[in-house]
């Protein structure tokens, strides 16, 4: 028999590993199964979670005062109820039937985590198609193996108590609350601005510990920017533990972080590295690594040096896990293109503040040199800024001229194959200091790339036009996704100014419109043939539900 067993939080978790554990001692014919621990590294996860939820006869929710609260416990349930032969009990940890009588679980039966629950519990998955087992060996085996079961849940209670007390007596650290508002439970990186903890803390960059709701210490950096970049000092941290969703009202928060004064841990293993190539003391290449991915971003305009002078701003290699994503099948033929790039921006175009375009100078984005404006590195993320040469915008019936500047921080983060990239563009008088009354204005941007899907393509746009994902259907797969909080053009496919001839096929253009700033940008990288669901899922954690981290009171 397939028994889920749903939980939210750490709380209700613990509890939930501890009976997948013990129901396999008490029955031989039971599988119980929690995604957690079941859900093997690269799965699909959700579809595997639906097909275990159409499969199971019996669904046991591990109910707290967290995960009663919780959507993720809501939609699983929900699930579990379409299927007419699966039977639901509640698990009561610190509740009592009164406290969910008006929550959507109060239909289902509910039995309170104790030694009578507990048995009223396993009689009813006993009982649920036929007998399992006799009643008299059921009891016997029970008996037997409840003390086993009992301690787990006595010490996750003392656990519970000792949490609720210091929560009582207030924080030792001062926190940052976590929200997580998507529809699932998630670990990730989690960015804030840095100069407002500074602010609330007194904490040096240099001296920040963050650990975790379980006193794990976190990987985290303080990345400042240069003096001519108008990116603010940002901390950036990775966790290491899913926590579950919450409202989207930020109501309550899903978990919660401390901030200590310490030595940190030097985070060798896995930690993105960047690497400044120069030539003549002027750099000219920036390459970002971390352990599956790395991409050459070129700021020259011909770094070929035979004449063409059209690659400014381009990645031109891409490497996943090793191999060449842009050019796979030339790979194998040891016959690279040299065409090959992407995350190319060949047209600018600024926009007001009611979204209208607006005039300003020429700004030639793949033929002029790109500055790198300052770069961090540390074990969460490597992130460089480059900037576009300058350019003059002057505001419609004013007599004022702007030097302005299109600015790319591009951040590539430990353990995933994407990097994300914020656009913006910045301008002061012409007339004044630099760095005085600065303005920033409205963009939308074109991307060009050049990379061989081979004549057996497919491009998937997302139903929310703020995604897509192209790909081969040849071996080895390769694909690309981008997704973006902007509006999204149609994907062009040939490319329509393309001008060689027979090679027309490999080039990709695409248009991002969005009047605010700054434009917030993902290009994923893929071998095999997820690259769909991959691209959408980035979309959605990384930029329409990021993680969220809020100073405490």
């Amino acid at each position: 028999m397939k028994v889920f067993i749903s939980w939210s939080g750490q709380k209700s978790k613990a509890v939930a590993q501890a009976l997948r554990d013990w129901l396999p001692e008490v029955f031989d014919a039971v599988k119980p199964w929690m995604s957690d621990l079941d859900i093997k590294a690269g799965d699909l996860w959700l579809k595997e979670l639906r097909e275990e939820l159409e499969k199971a006869e019996f669904c046991i929710i591990c109910l707290d005062s967290e995960s009663l609260k919780s959507a993720w416990v809501f939609f699983e349930v929900g699930f579990a109820a379409r299927n007419l032969n699966t039977s639901i009990s509640s698990y009561l940890l610190d509740l009592d039937q009164m406290d969910i009588n008006a929550s959507p679980l109060s239909p289902y039966q509910a039995k309170p985590a104790t030694k009578d629950g507990t048995w009223s519990l396993v009689s009813a998955i006993n009982s649920k198609n036929g007998e399992l087992l006799k009643e008299e060996r059921l009891k016997k085996k029970f008996e037997r193996e409840w003390p086993s079961l009992e301690k787990r849940l006595a010490l996750e209670k003392l656990l519970r108590n000792t949490q609720v007390l210091a929560e009582a007596q207030g924080p030792e650290h001062p926190r940052l609350s976590l929200f997580n508002t998507l529809y699932l439970p998630r670990k990730g990186h989690v960015t804030h601005d840095w100069q407002s903890i500074y602010k609330a803390t007194g904490i040096p960059h240099g001296e920040l510990v963050m650990r975790d709701n379980q006193g794990n210490e976190l990987p985290a950096q303080v990345d400042f920017f240069g003096p001519s970049d108008p990116t603010p000092p940002t901390l950036a941290f990775s966790l290491l533990n899913e926590i579950s969703p919450v409202q989207e009202d930020f109501s309550t928060p899903s978990t919660y972080v401390t901030l200590e004064r310490g030595q940190p841990t030097h985070w060798e293993q896995h930690e993105p590295q960047l690497v400044v190539d120069e030539f003549g003391g002027r750099a000219r290449r920036v390459r970002l690594i971390n352990n599956r991915l790395e991409i050459s971003i070129e700021l020259q305009p011909e770094p070929l040096k035979d004449g063409r002078d059209w690659y400014s701003g381009a990645v031109t290699t891409v490497l996943l896990d090793g191999w060449e994503v842009m050019d796979a099948f030339s790979e194998f033929l040891n016959m690279p293109d040299v065409e090959k790039r992407c995350m190319q921006l060949d047209r600018l175009q600024l926009l007001n503040t009611e979204g209208e375009p607006v005039r300003h100078d020429a700004c030639n984005l793949y033929n002029n040199w790109y500055e790198l404006i300052s770069k961090s590195s540390g074990p969460v993320r490597s992130v460089v800024t480059i900037a576009s040469q300058p350019f003059h915008y002057s505001p419609e019936g004013a007599n004022q001229l702007y030097e302005c500047r299109l600015y790319r921080v591009i951040s590539l983060y430990r353990g995933v194959n994407y990097v994300t990239e914020e656009l913006k563009v910045c301008g002061s008088p012409v007339a004044e200091p630099s760095g005085s009354s600065l303005i920033r204005l409205g963009l939308q941007i074109r991307y060009f790339s050049y990379m061989d899907m081979g004549f057996d393509r497919e491009v998937v746009i997302g139903q929310e036009h703020k995604w897509f994902a192209v790909g081969s259907k040849w071996a080895p797969f390769q694909g690309y996704g981008f997704a973006t909080d902007a509006d999204l053009s149609p994907v062009a496919n040939p490319h329509p100014e393309f001008p060689q001839q027979g090679h027309e096929h490999k080039t990709f253009s695409w248009e991002a419109r969005n009047p605010r700033e700054p434009l917030l940008c993902l290009h994923l990288f893929t071998r095999g043939t997820t690259r769909e669901p991959e691209t959408r899922r980035a979309w959605e954690e990384v930029i329409s539900k990021p993680l969220v981290a809020r100073v405490s009171e």
